[in-house]
This record gives C-alpha cells, sequence and structure tokens, in this order.
C-alpha cells in the first residue's frame, strides 16, 4: 500500500484531474490507496503486494501485483458516466472474445461498489511492446486486428446494453456528456460555433444514414494496445467498447489510430494520407471496399470525432489549463483539412 501512495503522490503532483474526489470523496494518497488495495484483495480473495503504476485520467486505473502471483490491472469509473449494465455486458463480450482467441486481458471480478464508482479487475496482459502508429506496417496491424475484433465480436451486435458510440446527446442538443470532467463545453462556447457546426453537419449524416451495428472499440489507437513486431499483441481500454456502423468505426479509428498522448508530441495527429492509409488498410483486410454509402458514413465518422477532439481541446484552451500548447495544431487543424476536402 505504500508503494501504490507514492505512486499516487507521484501523479497527483503532476496533474490532479477532478475524477479522483469524484469517485473516492478525498485525493488523500493513502485513502485512495487503501480503498483501492482493499476493494481488490476482497474481490479477488488474495493480499496486494505490489503496486505497478498508477493512471487517474476518465477513470482510475491501477496496476497491483497479488500474493498469489499474479498480475492484475483494476480500473474505477465514475458510475455517473458508465452505467453498471453497460460495464456487466462488456465483461461478459471481453471474457467471450478472450475465449475466441482475441488478444484481450481476462476480466476477473466487477463491477462492484467502489465509493462513487464501479470497480472492475482484469489480468494484466503485459504481452508486447508499444509502437510508432506513423509506421505502415504497424498501421497494417492495426487494422487487420480491428476488422478481426469487429468479426469475432459480430454475435454480441445486437445487444443494446454496450451502448451506442454517438452518446445521448445532453449539451446543446449535439453533444454528449464529456469524457473527462476537466471539459466545459456550456462554459466554452464562444468561438466554438464552427466545431459546432461540423459537429451538428456530421450528426447529420450519420443519423440519416441506417446501417447496421457492429461492435467496435472505440479508442482504438497505439496507446490503448500492445504489440509484437507490428502484430497487435493486447488491447486495453475496454470500456470504450460501443455499437457503431462498421464504416465510422474506420473513420473513427483512422483518426485516432497513431495517437500515444503520454509521448507530449507537437501534434500527434495523422496527415491526411495516413488518414487515408488506414481506410485503405482495413478495406483491405475486410476483402471489400466501402460503397459509395458507407464512404459518407467514413467522412462523416471522422469528422465527428475531429469535432469532438477540437471541442475538448478548445475547451482546454479557454480554461488555461495547458497553456504551453500549440492550439492551432492538433484536433483544429485536422478537422480543418477534413472540411477542407
Amino acid at each position: 500500500m505504500d508503494e501504490l501512495a507514492e505512486l499516487i503522490v507521484s501523479s497527483h503532483a503532476r496533474w490532479m484531474p477532478r475524477v479522483v474526489e469524484a469517485i473516492f470523496g478525498t485525493t488523500d494518497p493513502v485513502s485512495v490507496a487503501e480503498a483501492l488495495t482493499e476493494a481488490v484483495a476482497a474481490a479477488l480473495a488474495v493480499a496486494v503486494v505490489a503496486a505497478q503504476f498508477y493512471e487517474p485520467g476518465v477513470g482510475v486505473v491501477v496496476g497491483l501485483d497479488l500474493a498469489d502471483g499474479r498480475a492484475v490491472v483494476a480500473k474505477v469509473h465514475r458510475a455517473t458516466f458508465m452505467p453498471l449494465e453497460r460495464l456487466a455486458t462488456i465483461a461478459r463480450l471481453q471474457a467471450d472474445l478472450v475465449a475466441a482467441g482475441v488478444p484481450a486481458p481476462a476480466p476477473l471480478a466487477g463491477p462492484l461498489v467502489l465509493g462513487n464508482g464501479w470497480l472492475t479487475v482484469e489480468e494484466h496482459r503485459d504481452r508486447g511492446d508499444s509502437a510508432d502508429g506513423c509506421d505502415p506496417a504497424v498501421r497494417r496491424g492495426m487494422a487487420s486486428a480491428l476488422h478481426d475484433f469487429v468479426d469475432a465480436a459480430r454475435p454480441h451486435a445486437r445487444s443494446s446494453r454496450i451502448g451506442a458510440w454517438l452518446g445521448e446527446p445532453v449539451i446543446d442538443d449535439l453533444w454528449p456528456e464529456p469524457h473527462d470532467l476537466r471539459f466545459d463545453f456550456l462554459g466554452t462556447a464562444a468561438g466554438a460555433e464552427w466545431i459546432d457546426d461540423a459537429a451538428r453537419a456530421a450528426r447529420a449524416t450519420l443519423a440519416a444514414m441506417a446501417f447496421a451495428d457492429v461492435v467496435g472499440h472505440l479508442d482504438w489507437r497505439v496507446q490503448n494496445l500492445a504489440f509484437a513486431g507490428s502484430r497487435v499483441s493486447a488491447i486495453y481500454d475496454w470500456d470504450s467498447v460501443g455499437l457503431v456502423p462498421e464504416a465510422a468505426l474506420v473513420g473513427s479509428a483512422s483518426v485516432i489510430h497513431p495517437v500515444d498522448w503520454r509521448l507530449d508530441q507537437p501534434d500527434p495527429l495523422p496527415t491526411l494520407d495516413r488518414l487515408d492509409g488506414f481506410v485503405g488498410d482495413y478495406e483491405a483486410a475486410r476483402g471489400a471496399p466501402f460503397d459509395d454509402d458507407e464512404r459518407q458514413v467514413l467522412a462523416a465518422g471522422q469528422r465527428w470525432v475531429a469535432s469532438y477532439g477540437a471541442r475538448c481541446q478548445h475547451s482546454d484552451d479557454l480554461l488555461g489549463l495547458f497553456p504551453d500548447v500549440d492550439h492551432s495544431r492538433g484536433w483544429p487543424r485536422l478537422l480543418g483539412e477534413l472540411l477542407g476536402r
């Protein structure tokens, strides 16, 4: 527990996300460490003996070693953001895909109540390396693995409890609740009109085009994957699974696939050529190109994701959260390029 408390102290010194207090009712490192280790030990009926990492963000993620020799990853999700039924359904999907040979960590416990959130625990599948998403071979591996994911998950595509990817519009009849508590869309609306217009047009296209949903991973980027060479060897961040038209899923993944926010790159988002390359790689894995209607959905998916990202970046900019960031790059740059097509 002392080891985890030290990791929490170090993490909070760099960045104190509001989600920690929202879930645990405190940001005190010892209290948070006690809550996490006691909950995991109770869920698995085995003591926690060491901590590997602690990463707060949308939720709180921690890597722990157990007395029986296992390594596990525990994640605590905001109860107001992730419904219990959705997490439980995703856990069943995850277990089925593990059995089908998808390189996913096996779920071990949860969702269970922890503070103002839901605790889930899975095996620590540390079987691979990080990769450069701009490498064409890595990109092809990611596109092929995403197609394999979609194929393996098809039996679950009618499960409405997995959750739809666009989310319920609760802000200006357009935006879902932001995924991170730091974003304030209502308070930073000034200057974001062009972003809202782009998102509204993309959402209208997606609503008008009727395609069957598949189960997809909606945060398909190098940071959430591990690799053996250019092959995907582990898939993380399973609360990002949702129901989505296949073309929209590929559009979303094409926009974010090379991103690893931990690297603090000036602009980690792809060029249009790299974005198009991912789409072509997925079509090759699929064995068929998208038709004209699917292309409309794909492009709308790209613009929706870029609009949402630009709106988040605009919020950060107006709130002054990251003053050293060049806010002409990243999401506004990519959204502008997509709109210029």
